[in-house]
């Protein structure tokens, strides 16, 4: 297989969290999915100094609209160095990966993805005031204080639309790998597969990542298959829970390649052709074992089952629960 790759695909585009050596060709490094704006408009929420027991969220935490043209951005270059390959006749078979920034913070965006999501018109996640009265103290700290300074500032909605411009500009950027791959000569063999490497929290329990609950662990997955592999024209819901570490089995799988023994996943190749099939597997998250850790979290169809490291639990049924509020354990 040529292995052709560009812009965030590991923790760093370049250096030492990426593996330069996985690829032939790494087409793009860029480490950002938005030009930011000029320093003097930056960070004009005033939040700032709140945050300053967390320096990479004090550094990270801004949004706000950019007016540099969509094509010079970071993400859009990174989306069509994929298209312009996609464009190209191959010999081989071929892996490409391409790495969207966006909606990684800070969320920076051109005018016209905020222009999307009017202030007026933003919907500020859901949130219970007493959340944390049955949730054990490991968990208290995951949730962090510093999303009070957000909702106390009476910047929530800001923050929420940069999210959704960022979400937006992300958005574009996909479409134009897709919409070059519908135009290519590779467009009736090849798997696409849509992912991200973490959820997020806007709100609902902190802001941020780096805790075990629903919203924050769960990533965007979505598989498309060509029709010739067994592919169908029409979107369909998998409510079986997955892993990401099931990716590489599943592709080896379906592109008819020899099992990796050191492989830890599954195939969900079964899945993506009947998303109803039976999945007696649960997926297995473990957070941090050098913060406050190991914590340990259990995401079965029907129940969500959270362990900390130093001590205390928490258990949701997903259906009857989907904000996670009622601590059953």
């Amino acid at each position: 297989y040529l292995a052709w790759g560009g812009g965030k695909l590991y923790h760093q585009a370049h250096g030492k969290f990426s593996d330069a050596a996985a690829w032939d060709h790494v087409y793009s490094t860029n480490r950002i999915g938005a030009i930011p704006p000029p320093k003097s408009e930056r960070y004009r929420h005033g939040l700032r100094p709140k945050f300053e027991s967390n320096p990479i969220l004090a550094r990270l935490i801004d949004w706000g609209p950019t007016d540099h043209p969509i094509e010079a951005n970071p993400d859009w270059k990174t989306a069509d160095g994929a298209a312009q390959f996609l464009q190209r006749d191959h010999d081989q078979p071929f892996f490409l990966g391409c790495g969207i920034y966006l909606p990684h913070l800070p969320w920076y965006a051109p005018q016209k993805f905020f222009d999307l999501h009017p202030l007026e018109d933003v919907v500020l996640p859901p949130h219970k005031p007493d959340d944390f009265d049955d949730v054990p103290a490991t968990g208290k700290r995951m949730g962090e204080r510093h999303v009070k300074h957000i909702r106390e500032s009476g910047k929530w909605k800001e923050a929420v639309q940069g999210c959704l411009a960022a979400d937006s500009f992300a958005d574009a950027c996909v479409g134009h790998v897709l919409d070059a791959l519908k135009k290519s000569p590779h467009k009736d063999n090849t798997i696409v597969v849509l992912w991200g490497d973490h959820g997020y929290d806007v709100g609902e329990k902190k802001i941020g990542k780096m805790a075990l609950w629903e919203q924050t662990t769960r990533t965007p997955l979505i598989i498309h298959l060509p029709a010739k592999m067994g592919g169908s024209p029409k979107a369909k819901t998998c409510t079986r829970p997955v892993s990401l570490l099931d990716l590489y089995p599943t592709l080896l799988d379906l592109c008819g390649l020899p099992e990796n023994p050191k492989n830890e996943g599954r195939s969900i190749a079964p899945l993506v052709r009947n998303p109803k099939g039976k999945w007696p597997y649960p997926a297995v998250i473990t957070l941090s074992p050098h913060w406050l850790g190991p914590n340990h979290a259990v995401r079965s169809e029907r129940f969500h089952y959270i362990h900390y490291g130093k001590g205390g639990e928490e258990l949701y049924e997903v259906a009857k629960d989907p904000h996670q509020w009622n601590n059953l354990a």
